[in-house]
């Protein structure tokens, strides 16, 4: 049940970026208006933006398909009873980026450049993932387990309502940024 808690933590950090933008620019979150951050509110949103998108990456190896190299002392969502969905929830190419960009300091920038990251898109599906994960192993301890399947039931709501969230804003943005 411990290793369920840190990992609903990991779930809800990748919604971190949403509630910081939402709290920086209530109006804009709500209808798409363009934001023009100062110098302060743009060093704060690159943090939270870069923390977000390492919590997405643990999140895409957690869903990962098993490998024969994964570490034994690494919690895998194939090791979880009832949940049988692993997948890429990135492409590949993207998660190795991460792990040159974003995980470590590597020269990756000053050879190819910035990479713009798609940071609430990457976000959502994360959440979606988590939503669905919780959902199934929950189901899985319903008789064995009623205080995991609750705990489960709860963050997976959690998730969800989270997600659906984030899609309307992200919605609401596209829709005016299209005219």
């Amino acid at each position: 049940m411990k290793a369920l808690h840190d990992l609903f933590y990991v779930a809800t950090q990748c919604t971190s970026y949403h509630y910081a933008f939402a709290m920086l620019f209530p109006e804009a979150a709500v209808n798409g208006t363009e934001v023009h951050p100062n110098r302060e509110q743009r060093l704060m949103l690159n943090a939270i933006s870069e923390a977000t998108l390492m919590f997405v990456r643990k999140s895409a190896e957690f869903f990962k398909p098993e490998e024969r190299s994964d570490k034994p002392d690494t919690v895998y969502s194939y090791r979880y009873p009832g949940y049988t969905q692993q997948e890429w929830i990135i492409p590949q190419e993207t998660y190795r980026e991460f792990h040159k960009r974003v995980g470590h300091i590597t020269i990756r920038e000053a050879r190819y450049g910035k990479v713009e990251w798609p940071v609430f898109p990457l976000a959502i599906q994360a959440v979606r993932k988590w939503a669905e994960f919780f959902g199934m192993v929950g189901t899985s301890y319903s008789k064995t387990d009623p205080g995991t399947k609750e705990f489960c039931t709860h963050c997976a709501t959690a998730m969800i309502k989270v997600g659906a969230a984030m899609e309307h804003d992200v919605a609401v943005t596209e829709k005016i940024a299209k005219g």
